[in-house]
């Protein structure tokens, strides 16, 4: 057991979130989505994880798929930023808490320079987006911790 939640901590820590909250009660695999321990998970990766280590952990992504990662879609004339919408949605604790909280809109205007924030249709598009892109089965796993970078990169 304390083998386990060591290497955890280290999965966790190299995968590029630092050290993790503790936590107790319900193990991080048995947590659903609209939990409050799930919120609290998704807001310290969303605190902690940078540009590259979410680059490097969405390429692992696809790997496992058998695929590569799909270009970022661009919406209202500009490419996504799909670290900036992933660490947004995060921040609001996830893709169930955001779309319970009708909180889309918000994600829309932390998007570079608010160039989609003026409009109507942005917590449509960003959400079908990101669901479109599997992004919410991508933080599932990274909020898990079942995706993290092999000790050896």
């Amino acid at each position: 057991m304390v083998r386990e939640a060591a290497e955890a901590l280290v999965g966790f820590a190299s995968a590029g979130f630092g050290v993790p909250p503790a936590t107790s009660g319900l193990p991080l695999a048995d947590m659903p989505p609209s939990s409050e321990k799930y919120l609290l998970q998704a807001q310290s990766v969303a605190a902690s994880l940078t540009k590259p280590a979410f680059d490097e952990l969405w390429e692992l992504y696809w790997q496992r798929r058998n695929s590569q990662p799909p270009d970022p879609p661009v919406i209202f004339f500009q490419a996504l930023d799909l670290y900036q919408l992933f660490v947004s949605v995060c921040k609001l604790g996830g893709y169930e808490h955001t779309t319970k909280g009708k909180g889309w809109k918000s994600v829309g205007t932390a998007q570079k320079n608010g160039h989609i924030k003026e409009e109507t249709s942005v917590s449509f598009v960003l959400r079908t987006k990101y669901h479109k892109l599997d992004m919410d089965d991508f933080e599932d796993l990274v909020i898990h911790r079942k995706l993290s970078r092999p000790a050896f990169m």
